[in-house]
């Protein structure tokens, strides 16, 4: 199987492979923690358990994170590391659901359960951004049993035109994901980051002006091509790439051109044609290009595409 999806829940719409539980957009299992954690497959919990050497030793500094129904070892980690269970992940959005301020939208497990990711959507206004364009607002955490990742909660806009995930590109500090390291005090952090929601809100919509001004910034076709290089970290001589990134470059502008939203002829196309690019073909699989946008390269490329599209628009 090319891609490691192992559970998952989607309201309205399927996932990109067809797999896990899709329900319709109004479910009441989208403001239920307990049906939605049960049909997602994610009513299981973790447990750290020491580690041996093949001739009895305990390995100190270090225990192995065991799946409980499985019994499958999700990852090693050192003493301080506290396991984060997925019904405290969902907890988490328990004033927000009883308020209606938000509902589930995905939330899934992926490499046996080793990334855990819940995304609900935000009932705030959505922000438009010019032309018929949208971006609505999500509160996306997710965290890591194998300890390659913080929690991380936090806005996720994405543009309803084409389901781009732009978390990656938000250059306000406030905005991006708040992170939460797995030790003891990770519980009474995600309290205090609950507390500053609100102030989050607030940067994400100085965040969607800079949009606009993306929108209203004209680009000609070289302009754009200049771009998609900068973006690419390619060289500005053509000649002297390899066969492999004029691939990449003239499908980066393609993107920019006709993808879904985009006509090629502003700042904002070019940055959404690096966004769809990084979202929907980035990687060798559907999780490799998911690791990469929130914690990786991909996350890096998006946050430089930001940057420059907003010089260009400066």
């Amino acid at each position: 199987m090319a891609h490691l999806f192992n559970s998952g829940l989607f309201f309205g719409q399927a996932a990109w492979h067809g797999l896990g539980t899709t329900l319709p957009a109004d479910s009441p299992a989208r403001f239920s923690i307990d049906d939605s954690i049960r049909l997602a497959g994610l009513d299981w919990h973790v447990e750290k358990q020491p580690l041996f050497l093949g001739d009895g030793r305990e390995v100190e500094g270090h225990s192995a994170v065991i799946r409980g129904d499985s019994g499958d070892v999700l990852g090693v980690v050192g003493d301080r590391y506290q396991p984060l269970q997925n019904r405290d992940q969902f907890r988490w959005f328990a004033p927000f659901l009883e308020s209606r301020e938000c509902a589930f939208e995905t939330c899934g497990a992926l490499n046996g359960g080793q990334l855990v990711w819940v995304l609900a959507k935000v009932n705030r206004p959505d922000s438009d951004i010019g032309g018929g364009d949208a971006v609505r607002k999500y509160l996306l955490l997710t965290s890591s049993h194998d300890g390659s990742a913080a929690t991380s909660v936090g806005f996720c806009p994405i543009r309803v035109v084409c389901w781009n995930t732009l978390s990656a590109g938000l250059s306000h500090e406030a905005s991006k994901l708040l992170k939460v390291k797995h030790t003891a005090s990770q519980a009474a952090a995600l309290a205090a980051i609950r507390e500053t929601i609100n102030l989050v809100d607030e940067s994400f919509e100085a965040t969607a002006a800079q949009y606009r001004k993306l929108l209203a910034c004209r680009l000609s076709p070289a302009d754009l091509r200049r771009y998609v290089k900068l973006v690419l970290e390619l060289p500005e001589d053509e000649t002297a790439l390899s066969g492999r990134a004029r691939n990449t470059l003239a499908d980066v502008v393609e993107l920019a051109r006709r993808g879904v939203g985009n006509d090629g002829r502003t700042a904002w196309s070019a940055y959404n044609g690096v966004t769809h690019y990084i979202t929907h073909q980035y990687g060798h699989t559907a999780d490799s290009r998911l690791r990469a946008n929130w914690y990786g390269a991909g996350r890096r490329m998006n946050d430089r595409a930001f940057s420059l599209a907003l010089q260009l628009a400066s």
